[in-house]
């Protein structure tokens, strides 16, 4: 009696170091669904703060994913020389799709406002709203195991409304974009 006693006991207490263990596993394979993303390039480059969030919405076959995106976007008040002194605030709506591991491709919509004091042509004020479409294709990568990885990526944009609604030095047309964001996902 006293051994079936003690292998029941043993039978139990291995099962349910068993089920622990499993529920670890289960936790840590858990798919991340949101990120944060802060660019570290903007702030020097174009002069702009640009804070993402990221939610995960879709699961395709052969590890391809998709991601839905919004970010706020600040440029404080800065001198453009083809425009004058320039401030911006946009709130950006996009979908990134990951093709395979970290290869992936993005498409964003920014809603902008722009505001422009002492205009370099006629030295008028002005305020607008801007929507500009930007691709961006790139990497997204993993920096260690709790969460923080990089996305650098490189694109276009084009100012589509309105092109032209104060006078500039230059005209407006496609341009080129880079992205190297540092992110945490939870």
């Amino acid at each position: 009696m006293k051994k079936c006693f003690f292998t029941l006991l043993l039978i139990c207490s291995l099962s349910s170091l068993y089920a622990q263990n499993d529920s670890t596993t289960i936790s840590v394979l858990r798919p991340v669904k949101n990120s944060i993303e802060f660019n570290l390039i903007w702030p020097f480059l174009p002069k702009i703060y640009q804070l993402k969030y990221a939610r995960e919405v879709a699961q395709f076959k052969k590890g391809m994913k998709g991601e839905l995106i919004t970010s706020v976007n600040y440029r404080p008040w800065i001198f453009s020389e083809n425009e004058g002194d320039k401030t911006m605030f946009a709130l950006a709506f996009g979908y990134r799709h990951f093709w395979w591991k970290g290869v992936n491709s993005e498409l964003s919509i920014y809603p902008e406002f722009v505001r422009i004091k002492n205009n370099v042509v006629d030295g008028k004020s002005y305020s607008d709203f801007y929507i500009v479409p930007e691709f961006y294709t790139g990497y997204k990568g993993k920096l260690g195991e709790k969460g923080l990885f990089y996305n650098i990526q490189i694109g276009t944009g084009l100012i589509i409304f309105p092109d032209q609604s104060y006078p500039r030095l230059e005209e407006t047309g496609i341009f080129l974009n880079g992205n190297l964001t540092l992110g945490y996902s939870f």
